[in-house]
């Protein structure tokens, strides 16, 4: 499954409520203001889905607060753009395991 991109955060929730996906990243600058709804509506279209965030460092309260939302897990860039392949490619293991 080819990953896909949305220029927001609307067209992403519409995707994920359309057809299955494995995972999603979200850039919270795409939402600011919405991280809560946005992720509870992901979850509500698909209850399994893997939701991953992008915050900046200064951002990393939030990215700890949506952990309890729903979101898998949050990653700070710059700091965390080598760990992100690693962690992406982990969770597609786990999945292709699970099916």
């Amino acid at each position: 499954m080819a990953a896909e991109t949305y220029t927001s955060a609307v067209d992403a929730c519409l995707s994920v409520a359309r057809r299955p996906a494995r995972a999603a990243i979200v850039n919270l600058e795409d939402i600011e203001g919405t991280e809560r709804e946005v992720v509870s509506a992901m979850r509500h279209a698909q209850p399994n889905l893997r939701i991953y965030t992008i915050v900046k460092p200064e951002e990393e309260p939030l990215g700890r607060r949506l952990l309890r939302a729903g979101v898998t897990d949050y990653f700070v860039l710059p700091t965390d753009i080598g760990r992100l392949p690693a962690i992406l490619a982990s969770a597609e293991r786990r999945m292709q395991r699970a099916e």
